[in-house]
């Protein structure tokens, strides 16, 4: 349980604290879904979904180089 709120708190954060630096409207769907995943976790609701969607979407941003 304890995990699953440390996860839900990092990523709150970052999608709490994020929007402000984009305009696009594009560019706050992964913000968005890091939102619903924290919630998801936190509620303890398909968690070893969620756990593999925020590990994928990681994964893609460690890969492409990209910024979240």
């Amino acid at each position: 349980m304890l995990q699953r709120f440390v996860t839900a708190a990092a990523l709150l954060y970052g999608a709490v604290t994020r929007p402000h630096e984009t305009t696009q409207l594009a560019s706050l769907a992964p913000l968005l879904m890091d939102a619903c995943a924290a919630m998801l976790l936190v509620f303890g609701l398909w968690t070893p979904v969620v756990g593999a969607v925020v590990a994928c979407r990681e994964l893609w941003i460690v890969f492409s180089g990209g910024d979240p």
